[in-house]
């Protein structure tokens, strides 16, 4: 696996004119920070961008696939028509992780053109080009968890990286790494891109698409 561009994590597109941006979202919360930034230092280079912007009070929807409408403010906001959605597996419904997906977005007014999945990783990363209005965008989606959520894929990496077992909850997860002196920014830190692309084999696939596509523009 070779990672050749940075993704910088940044919260303002201030001074970073230039530089191609991808706008980050979550439909639960923003402690995936705590994943995303430390794993975009794993990345050599300086001209890529994850714009993690803080939404407009009024753009700030419920948890989950609600926080999909955000999509809409990107283009005309912040001139960015990329977007990184990330998502836990347990704010979805129906079995079809892509279809509801899909139809979640076109909910909210979103014209999709197409989606595909990239390697083989159907229901848990999705790749979806389409039309906000006039602005052509590309959402990278990515599904948290094998059955809940994120602390699923700190757990795996937990076992890799320390050669332990922990319950996939918060309590379990924050006391053994308290026990180790690390937390969950730390421990990404210290992984090797072997472990990070097992733990999030989601995460770092659709990482790969966002930085092939930049170089490729």
């Amino acid at each position: 696996m070779t990672w050749r561009a940075i993704l910088i994590v940044a919260e303002t597109a201030k001074g970073l004119n230039g530089k191609a941006m991808t706008a980050v979202f979550t439909g639960n919360g923003r402690r995936e920070r705590y994943v995303l930034e430390p794993m975009a230092k794993k990345f050599n280079g300086t001209d890529k961008v994850l714009l993690l912007s803080k939404m407009p009070f009024h753009f700030r929807p419920s948890p989950g696939l609600s926080a999909l409408k955000a999509i809409k403010i990107f283009p005309s906001m912040y001139g960015v028509t990329r977007a990184l959605f990330l998502v836990d597996r347990e704010h979805f419904t129906q079995k079809d992780v892509d279809n509801e997906l899909i139809g979640a977005l076109r909910s909210f007014g979103i014209n999709v053109q197409s989606f595909g999945s990239p390697n083989s990783l159907k229901q848990k990363a999705l790749i979806v080009n389409g039309f906000v209005g006039s602005h052509q965008i590309t959402i990278y989606a990515v599904v948290l968890g094998d059955k809940k959520c994120l602390e699923e894929n700190i757990a795996s990496l937990i076992e890799q990286e320390l050669g332990m077992k922990v319950k996939p909850n918060k309590k379990a997860i924050h006391t053994t790494l308290r026990q180790h002196r690390l937390d969950t920014y730390t421990l990404v830190e210290k992984a090797n891109k072997r472990q990070l692309a097992k733990a999030f084999p989601a995460l770092t696939s659709i990482l790969e698409e966002i930085e092939k596509n930049d170089v490729e523009e």
